[in-house]
């Protein structure tokens, strides 16, 4: 299993002030993905695990988020 397929943890969160779920492995952020919506239902999923382009405009939420 690859180390961006097994995160030991997963929140909420922003990326660019767009809902996102953060994935952490180790303590250490490894992924987002972020999804966009037309308003009814997702119309888009990016998911970004480049290390160059995590932690710019990643914002955690310790709790839920609302789509």
């Amino acid at each position: 299993t690859s180390w961006f397929a097994r995160p030991n943890s997963v929140r909420m969160g922003t990326v660019n002030g767009e809902p996102a779920i953060l994935r952490y492995r180790d303590g250490v952020l490894a992924a987002v993905m972020v999804a966009v919506s037309d308003g009814e239902r997702i119309s888009e999923l990016f998911t970004i695990a480049n290390p160059d382009k995590l932690g710019t405009g990643v914002t955690a939420k310790d709790g839920g988020a609302s789509w």
